[in-house]
């Protein structure tokens, strides 16, 4: 008996030793350690939860890419449970419970690839806020939603992390909200870069700072009709490509990681003669237009451009769509799925005049921009480095020149030039709307 009654107290006394932290981190969950995200089993250390898609204050319409990173301990994490509700709401979740438990939380689990994407301890899985599932239960989307990746690793350790985000799938869209970028019409026929009936291509870009939904939408040459059957997103400043054959992209194009959609119906539709190319809603809207080679039985004489055999047309600036020809040129090497700013020939010619009191500048292939601003240093003997600043304000003019730029003081009407310096410097910045701004710089001996 008394060695029984020592035991006990052994036992007892060790328990009282043992680390208050530790109790504490035991698997009793209150509302506080809710609130902190996290609790703790096994070797009491949280996993790390992060999310990659999408982001804190991002702006998001139709299908959403939910992507989550969980690092814990142990082997790899066993799941990431997507949470998603109104912000106003809190994490009381209003409706049936079938709203609830299939549409308001969503299991990403290793042990079953049907439920999502699982690489590594990154899981993804993607919400469609424009499901008529999701519709019919009256979930009204427009708003600010708060996502929520909840995650146990392997010894059970849970943690989540949340962020708010924007969903807006009712913003009106307009005309040249999408453009038509680039279209490759004319195949090489040493077949090459493919065939006539599969491998002709169109691209669309993404003007906004939003993704669009494109289904239901179509393209057309007035003859022919092609539906965008996909339910997809275009992101935002994003590409979309579209081709008969999804061979298009992996034997004879490079994508450059855009998003790619196989149309269907009549092939070789796009005439290499001359042809027109809508792009609209499902209601009929025309979103943009395209025409080459005057169009189908010179329908749009004016629009004269010929790509040629092989070679593509394509906007000069991603996006710049100013309703007329001067937007587009053709290209030598077509470039799917690409910026096609840097096809944009910029060329800047600085001068000094013989007399070498003045410099001038003549700067072409400025007709996206609608401002540049120049300055002009130097640094003379006979007083300290000068420099001539200005703005000039851009109608979509080819090319600008600006002279007469004085290399001196005036006092009365009376110049006083300068002199001995070494180099004459020239920056310009070139800037536009909904495009990258351009540097370009230059320099003179004198």
């Amino acid at each position: 008996m008394i060695k029984r009654f020592l035991l006990k107290l052994s036992l007892l006394i060790f328990c009282l030793s043992l680390p208050l932290a530790n109790i504490t981190n035991a698997v009793f969950i209150d509302s506080a350690q809710l609130n902190n995200n996290q609790f703790t089993t096994g070797d009491w250390t949280p996993p790390q939860v992060t999310w990659i898609n999408p982001l804190e204050g991002d702006i998001k319409a139709g299908q959403i890419n939910l992507e989550a990173v969980c690092d814990g301990t142990g082997s790899e994490s066993q799941y990431v449970n997507f949470w998603w509700y109104k912000a106003s709401e809190g994490q009381t979740i209003t409706g049936p419970d079938s709203a609830r438990e299939n549409h308001q939380y969503h299991y990403v689990r290793r042990s079953d690839p049907s439920t999502g994407t699982v690489s590594g301890n990154t899981f993804s899985w993607e919400l469609d806020t424009t499901d008529e599932n999701l519709i019919s239960l009256n979930l009204d989307w427009d708003g600010e939603w708060r996502f929520r990746a909840a995650c146990k690793d392997a010894y059970g350790n849970y943690s989540h992390a949340e962020i708010n985000v924007t969903i807006d799938n009712t913003s009106p869209v307009i005309a040249g909200d999408v453009v038509i970028n680039e279209v490759y019409y004319d195949v090489k026929d040493d077949h090459s870069k493919g065939f006539e009936d599969k491998n002709e291509w169109i691209e669309l870009y993404n003007k906004t700072d939003s993704p669009i939904n494109l289904k239901g939408w179509y393209l057309t040459d007035l003859t022919h009709t092609k539906p965008i059957n996909s339910n997809l997103s275009i992101p935002a400043h994003g590409y979309l490509l579209l081709a008969h054959d999804n061979n298009t992209w992996v034997h004879y194009w490079d994508d450059n990681e855009a998003q790619t959609v196989n149309l269907t119906g009549a092939k070789a539709w796009l005439n290499n003669n001359g042809d027109q190319l809508f792009l609209k809603t499902p209601t009929g809207q025309e979103i943009d237009f395209v025409a080459w080679e005057g169009g189908k039985n010179n329908a749009y004489p004016a629009w004269y451009l010929d790509a040629g055999q092989g070679t593509s047309i394509a906007r000069k600036t991603v996006g710049i769509d100013t309703d007329q020809p001067s937007d587009w040129k053709n290209l030598t090497t077509p470039n799917p799925g690409t910026n096609p700013h840097s096809h944009l020939q910029t060329d800047l010619d600085f001068y000094l005049t013989p007399d070498k009191k003045s410099v001038g500048f003549k700067v072409t292939g400025i007709s996206p921009y609608n401002q540049l601003d120049y300055q002009v240093s130097y640094s003379p003997t006979n007083r300290e480095p000068q420099g001539i600043m200005g703005t000039i304000e851009l109608n979509g003019e080819e090319g600008i020149e600006k002279e007469n730029l004085m290399l001196g003081t005036e006092s009365s009407d009376v110049w006083v030039y300068d002199t001995g310096m070494d180099k004459i410097y020239l920056k310009i910045i070139l800037t536009g709307d909904g495009i990258p701004d351009r540097e370009l710089e230059e320099k003179l001996d004198y």
